[in-house]
């Protein structure tokens, strides 16, 4: 009897640790919870913030009246009144369309005024405008260092060949003369002012005549017969014959 006793014991020993451990284990003491640490919280999240508000126009209704006088006093000649207006215009969009005005209806302003409006306001159409009449009145009158002084490039092919002019005569035509070629390569008509830089083109020896069947070509695909005349005085008189040939049977193909 003793021994069962002492043999279901022994059977229950193991069941009554492994039930201790697993105490032990699913509940730590107090102690050891306390220690480790508590979960950081997460940073509050900031808020977006509010778009920002769109700036509200500049108020122009006090300078716009004030234009409006100073337009009525300039229409009287009262230059005492419209300089006293003006002078509170400083900023006004319409500004240099007032000053425009000023200038055109002077009989003949300086250099020195155009200058100075032209270079005050770059790219405002009325400043556009007395630049393109004062660069045309410049290149007539041969006044090429006030030309080149107030030359901006622009669409103005024109202009760009008197500017490639002025050059050539201040004798920088090699710092300008690898410009030419793309204006010259064209079958359309070219404005006279690019004559005396093609002129100087083929002086120089860059114009060859491979360059001049080139263009000749291309006037004659652009049915610009007027064009290919001009264009073969450029070349040398055997080939002229073959280009004085070739329009003639484009005139009369039943030649």
């Amino acid at each position: 009897m003793r021994a069962i006793s002492l043999l279901f014991s022994l059977l229950l020993l193991p069941l009554i640790a492994g039930a201790s451990i697993a105490t032990n284990v699913a509940a730590p003491p107090a102690a050891v919870a306390a220690a480790e640490p508590a979960a950081t919280a997460a940073p509050p999240q900031k808020e977006a913030p509010a778009p920002g508000r769109v700036s509200p126009l500049p108020d122009f209704s006090a300078q716009r009246e004030a234009f409006l006088k100073a337009e009525r006093a300039l229409e009287k000649k009262d230059m005492a009144r419209y300089r006293e207006i003006k002078a509170h215009l400083e900023g006004y969009p319409l500004l240099a369309y007032l000053e425009a005005t000023e200038l055109n209806r002077q009989k003949a302003p300086s250099f020195a005024q155009v200058e100075r409006f032209v270079n005050r306001y770059p790219g405002a159409a009325p400043a556009e405008r007395l630049r393109g009449k004062w660069l045309e009145e410049l290149a007539s009158q041969e006044r090429w260092d006030e030309f080149r002084r107030i030359y901006r490039p622009s669409g103005d092919l024109s202009h760009k060949c008197y500017f490639l002019y002025s050059e050539i005569l201040a004798g920088r035509g090699s710092e300008v003369i690898e410009q030419v070629e793309s204006i010259w390569l064209n079958g359309n008509s070219r404005p006279v002012s690019c004559d005396a830089v093609f002129d100087y083109w083929q002086r120089t020896g860059l114009l060859t005549e491979s360059l001049v069947w080139r263009r000749f070509e291309l006037a004659m695909r652009e049915e610009e017969v007027g064009v290919a005349e001009r264009v073969r005085r450029y070349l040398s008189p055997v080939e002229q014959t073959w280009a004085a040939l070739w329009i003639e049977v484009h005139n009369q193909p039943e030649l």
